[in-house]
């Protein structure tokens, strides 16, 4: 009986082994390498302002119009905003880091007296704190405006020098 069961595993072994390899054969031979196809859309185009004044609707103008969302010709809007007037300093002040916790910006300044923390609009040795960036604050004491910019500390210890020619 040993001998009949050992002749049956072996035959269920190779049937499962006949049966696996021409299903791999199958998938192997129907499966193709081509790229997956992509549906082309027709370029969109705004109904004209006459069309959408005849059916009631409100018409849209201003940025949204003129650059539509998705459109390939769609550019960042230029940048009219002037970029500030530095005075000679804000002296005595100096920014020591920006901190921003949830919609809340404020920055750190060191004066004289120790160090502050302002927010927009508060006033900080006769300069008004006009805006607080990542990158730094404007400060406006009348016409005059001072950009303060968190840049990390040069270590004058460390000297680069240019590359020499290279050697063999």
């Amino acid at each position: 009986m040993s001998r009949s069961l050992a002749l049956r595993v072996r035959l269920g072994l190779i049937l499962a082994t006949a049966v696996f390899a021409a299903l791999a054969a199958f998938l192997w031979l129907t499966t193709t390498a081509e790229p997956l196809r992509v549906a082309h859309l027709p370029d969109f185009h705004l109904p004209s302002d006459k069309l959408l004044a005849g059916r009631g609707q409100s018409l849209v103008k201003g940025p949204a119009s003129e650059r539509p969302l998705f459109w390939p010709s769609r550019r960042p809007p230029s940048e009219t905003e002037e970029a500030p007037q530095v005075a000679a300093s804000a002296e005595g002040i100096q920014l020591l880091g920006i901190v921003v916790q949830g919609g809340v910006r404020m920055a750190l300044l060191g004066t004289k007296g120790g160090v502050m923390r302002v927010r927009d609009a508060d006033q900080v040795m006769g300069w008004k704190v006009d805006q607080i960036r990542p990158e730094g604050v404007r400060l406006v004491n009348g016409q005059q405006k001072v950009e303060l910019l968190v840049t990390p500390k040069r270590r004058e210890g460390i000297r680069i020098e240019p590359a020499g020619p290279a050697r063999s």
